[in-house]
């Protein structure tokens, strides 16, 4: 059994030797391997001053950053010698272990560019136990079975210990942005559902047209598209009112919520919501493939609400078309402080209601600089 928690170290053989106390396996000078390179990026990452970095060589540079390690542990780690043992490796172990999953994980968190609406993991553990997600006011008039689905999801898909796999699993997602996890697909669970269900999705069918006819009457006021003069238009076009037996766009939105609720409740046919993460390739896992099992998920919404798991046909699209009915989209930012908000059809909607430019997103999706 594992006896270390952190993804950076945990089920390496020789570190795993270490923690258990086989002091034939302690981690000395002139020793190499690609378990003394975790050790040491767990300590550059720490702060400690290693300068020819992590090489996978144990010499006097790493020797010096073992000791300090220990010399500053409250109390000392005794004795404070050049070694890892069993002491140093549990105590490094517990610097990293939630929610700390991986490296890349940790790196992507000190260079992610849209830093108010970055929900990530370690975010996520500061916020438990003391306070719970919340719906910005513009959104609330979502339909609470979908407000309850969709905090169930983001607390199961953002688990600091883990993911809804268990334990020490690897993440479902680093964070909750348009970086990694900004939608989730309403859908039917199966892919012949009852003819009822294509009314529902004509009324999303059609809120799209408007969302487009929107941004094609924001243009009008003369604003670059997405900068921020234009989406302030946007936003305005978005909350309006309705008028007399003109829906406002909210109204629209949540009256095909709404319809989902009723067709759902007429059919007795379950309706999920279809998570897709890591999305962008620059914030994913070296050598994650679109279609890795890590990137697809759901949970029931209604009849019964349920946990979050794989979807038996995986990530693929072609075997989502073929196994749901899509519905439509809920697009979301969350904030620094759990607050979130949703529309749809795009994350252009979510976006704007908060004032976040189109082009503070693209920019953190390619990794640029932020504007």
């Amino acid at each position: 059994m594992a006896l270390l928690k952190s993804a950076r170290f945990r089920g390496d053989p020789l570190l795993e030797k270490v923690r258990a106390g086989i002091t034939s396996s302690y981690l000395k000078f002139g020793q190499s391997g690609s378990h003394i390179e975790a050790v040491q990026y767990g300590l550059v990452d720490l702060g400690y001053s290693i300068p020819s970095g992590a090489t996978g060589f144990f010499g006097s540079e790493t020797s010096t950053a073992v000791v300090q390690f220990k010399q500053n542990q409250v109390p000392p780690l005794t004795p404070t010698d050049p070694v890892v043992g069993i002491g140093t490796m549990t105590a490094l172990d517990a610097e990293w272990a939630m929610p700390y999953a991986d490296r890349d994980e940790w790196l992507s968190w000190q260079t992610r560019r849209i830093p108010a609406f970055d929900f990530h993991r370690r975010r996520e553990l500061a916020r438990l136990p003391l306070t719970s997600y919340t719906f910005n006011p513009i959104s609330a008039v979502i339909p609470v079975e979908f407000r309850s689905a969709m905090t169930a999801g983001l607390e199961a898909l953002l688990d600091p210990a883990g993911s809804p796999d268990g334990a020490f699993t690897p993440p479902a997602t680093w964070g909750a942005s348009p970086l990694d996890l900004e939608h989730c697909h309403i859908v039917v669970d199966t892919p012949s559902p009852s003819p009822d269900w294509l009314n529902t999705r004509n009324k999303y069918i059609a809120l799209r047209a408007r969302s487009t006819a929107l941004m094609n009457q924001a243009d009008l006021s003369g604003h670059t598209r997405f900068g921020p003069a234009w989406t302030v238009v946007y936003k305005g076009l978005l909350t309006a009112p309705s008028v007399g037996s003109t829906q406002g766009y909210l109204d629209q939105y949540t009256d095909f919520l709404d319809d989902v609720l009723n067709t759902c409740a007429t059919t007795d046919e379950s309706v999920r919501l279809l998570w897709h993460t890591f999305e962008s390739d620059n914030w994913r896992p070296v050598g994650m493939s679109d279609n890795d099992p890590r990137r697809a998920w759901w949970n029931e919404v209604v009849p019964t609400p349920s946990g979050v798991t794989h979807p038996p046909f995986g990530s693929n699209e072609g075997a989502v078309a073929t196994n749901t009915f899509l519905l439509g989209d809920l697009q979301f930012v969350i904030d620094e402080f759990a607050m979130i908000t949703a529309l749809a059809p795009t994350y252009i909607e979510a976006a704007a209601l908060v004032g976040l430019e189109e082009k503070h997103i693209f920019a953190a999706m390619q990794g640029l600089p932020y504007p």
